[in-house]
């Protein structure tokens, strides 16, 4: 890991491979906001994306391949790559012993999984890959104080807009083979919301999908998801990207009444951005300090909730004929 004394004593260096979503955005922003004299390098093929970031963030470096990022040594890498170039980008990393933040989805098919899985596995304690909403406070506040025991069924539902894959933004993430479709890109926040506060053992009972307004889509605009937990609670995921708002909720039945929780935008930090930043530049702390790297949360959780969302969006696009029958 070098010099620990050396690291610590020099600016914090964060790389980003890939800007393929707004996320990265938001996590350079916080990092800056944190760490001002932080110096960011960037690797990102799209020139238009690149340069975007580069017009935020004058600051940054960038770089003309993954390779020039590593090599600048950095203390922590944030991959937002598409789903399929996931598992080389975390190859690369693998043998650099620093924190590693993937933001979602870090694969859309379950061939996508089995790559990443095969490579994260071996680092898996200095991995973190999460939708941010897993640390927004009130899902915080409902996971420490709820009953698992009183909790009849779940439901969880997503609101996002999906309409700009029709004017070619992000257009990638309609692609089923390749951003999963709605319900990965959407759906896994509800997933990632119900396994947050119930668990991952669980089943997926059931997928349902279609096209209600947004008509030219390949994936879909709406989606629903059948789920039940291994101590009988049933849940659903109801995927809405037919909107103009970005809106998350949840609510529990359960023995003693409704438990709900909203999300939406307003106040400070209230999807989670910002937290689970923390939580990764804590790990990057820990790092520089020579001392263990722990992920919050621990690659099975997050794996299950992979392995949850894209089996329901196989199931879904099998169905409805977008994927070849098996």
């Amino acid at each position: 890991m070098g010099n620990t004394r050396e690291s610590r004593s020099r600016p914090l260096t964060i790389g980003f491979i890939g800007l393929a979503t707004s996320h990265p955005f938001a996590d350079a922003a916080t990092i800056i906001s944190r760490h001002p004299d932080a110096a960011v390098q960037v690797w990102e093929p799209e020139a238009d994306r690149l340069a975007v970031f580069l017009d935020r963030f004058p600051t940054a470096s960038a770089h003309d391949g993954l390779a020039g990022v590593i090599d600048s040594g950095p203390d922590g890498a944030i991959i937002s790559t598409r789903p399929p170039e996931i598992a080389a980008a975390v190859s690369a990393l693998a043998d650099h012993e620093i924190p590693v933040f993937i933001n979602k989805p870090a694969a859309a098919t379950l061939e996508q999984l089995a790559d990443v899985d095969a490579q994260v596995r071996p680092i898996a304690e200095r991995v973190l890959s999460t939708s941010v909403l897993r640390f927004a406070e009130p899902v915080q506040s409902l996971a420490a104080r709820i009953d698992l025991d009183r909790v009849l069924t779940a439901r969880a539902t997503v609101r996002h807009d999906v309409a700009r894959w029709l004017a070619g933004s992000t257009d990638w993430q309609d692609d089923v083979r390749v951003g999963g479709g709605a319900i990965v890109t959407i759906g896994i926040h509800g997933m990632e919301l119900l396994v947050t506060l119930l668990g991952a053992r669980f089943e997926i009972e059931s997928t349902m999908s279609g096209i209600r307004h947004l008509e030219g889509l390949k994936s879909e605009d709406t989606a629903v998801i059948g789920v039940r937990w291994s101590n009988g609670v049933l849940g659903t995921i109801e995927v809405i990207g037919a909107t103009e708002e970005e809106r998350y909720s949840v609510a529990l039945e359960t023995l003693d009444g409704t438990e709900t929780i909203e999300l939406r935008s307003g106040g400070q930090d209230p999807f989670g951005y910002e937290r689970t930043i923390e939580h990764f530049l804590g790990m990057v702390d820990a790092g520089r300090r020579g001392l263990p790297i722990v992920s919050p949360v621990a690659w099975e959780h997050t794996h299950a909730i992979l392995e949850g969302i894209v089996t329901a969006s196989s199931r879904a696009h099998h169905r409805a004929g977008i994927l070849p029958a098996r």
